[in-house]
């Protein structure tokens, strides 16, 4: 851990002179004053898959261990259209350390990005610190600081400080496959390298640039388990997907009679991306939903609920779309007051 240091520091957010880890321990015991005027709220930019979400999950963990300072509480949100009602109904705000993640998932940013970001500054301005995390892609253009201080961007009235999470280099691709496949006793009394990591680096550099990625490091043993092939960003985000369809399988497997395979669960996903890249739309409309669900046989699965004390609930039969009558006419004197009136109910297909 580092010793407070000043927010004026020039050596404060260069790259050059700190990692990372120092950078945010810097910025999480910096003494800064409270002006409110953007210092104690950073923004981490990086492209997909470079551990954005996983950086704010771990400054969590060290919030539930010995290493996180007494009296100061730490928070980690998704940002939504939820989020700044929780924030501002955050006690002890001075004390409290606020991670907002995934910006570019905020439905509420979406076309209206400048004004998203100035509510949520405006809204955690009291924070002691407020780390948010966005793809640099989704980041509007923004102002530079206005003293020409590197790191640091202006929205709004506020000028916040700025990290880029940039790729691995060749030296830590190196380092982390030596950490995840380390040799064992014998390999290094023998001084011979593990075979799988050998393999593992073999697979590595047959994808090229991409193998900087994190994301993609991490999954490195479900890609040698796919065999050889040309990895491109394609096969390699194919082996990802297939392997996360297995996953979900299993899973569903435990919980419903008659689940879905990894086949029909592609197929279900395949008609989602298609009518919402047709569409346009990072969001689907109930009706469009009920829509796919009519194209799509579905019956020969047992949907189940879990209740809330993690049993299982009621079978659920499936309903075609369209409408039906519900209740019991005045003429069926063998119903209740509580089965009337007959009338046609909105459209539902899961009950």
């Amino acid at each position: 851990m580092l010793d407070p240091v000043s927010f004026a520091s020039e050596n404060w957010l260069n790259p050059l002179y700190q990692e990372l880890r120092k950078l945010i321990d810097a910025f999480l015991r910096g003494d800064f004053t409270p002006l409110g005027d953007g210092r104690t709220q950073l923004f981490i930019l990086s492209d997909a898959g470079m551990g954005k979400t996983s950086l704010l999950m771990m400054i969590r963990l060290m919030h539930l261990t010995a290493f996180w300072p007494k009296g100061y509480d730490c928070r980690l949100l998704k940002l939504g259209s939820d989020t700044l009602e929780t924030v501002r109904a955050q006690p002890n705000q001075a004390r409290t350390v606020l991670l907002l993640d995934a910006l570019d998932e905020d439905p509420t940013a979406w076309s209206r990005i400048v004004g998203r970001l100035i509510e949520i500054l405006d809204a955690t301005r009291n924070y002691r610190r407020v780390i948010l995390s966005c793809r640099t892609q989704f980041f509007p253009e923004t102002a530079a600081d206005a003293f020409g201080r590197p790191g640091r961007v202006q929205v709004g009235g506020y000028t916040c400080p700025m990290v880029f999470l940039s790729l691995f280099d060749d030296d830590q691709v190196d380092a982390y496959l030596r950490r995840r496949f380390p040799n064992s006793l014998g390999q290094r009394l023998l001084a011979r390298d593990n075979p799988v990591r050998v393999r593992a680096a073999a697979v590595v550099r047959s994808m090229e640039s991409l193998r900087f990625r994190p994301l993609l490091l991490a999954h490195i043993q479900d890609i040698m388990e796919a065999g050889e092939r040309d990895w491109d960003s394609y096969t390699l985000y194919e082996v990802l997907v297939d392997r996360w369809l297995a996953r979900e399988e299993v899973k569903l497997r435990r919980q419903l009679e008659t689940a879905p395979d990894k086949a029909t669960l592609w197929r279900i996903c395949a008609a989602l991306a298609s009518q919402m890249q047709g569409s346009g739309s990072r969001l689907l409309r109930r009706a469009e939903l009920d829509t796919l669900v009519s194209w799509m046989d579905l019956a020969e699965l047992d949907f189940r609920d879990r209740l809330a004390d993690g049993s299982e609930g009621p079978l659920m039969n499936l309903i075609p779309a369209g409408s039906f009558w519900m209740g019991a006419a005045d003429s069926d004197t063998s119903a209740g007051d509580a089965e009337r009136p007959l009338h046609l109910p909105l459209r539902v297909h899961l009950v």
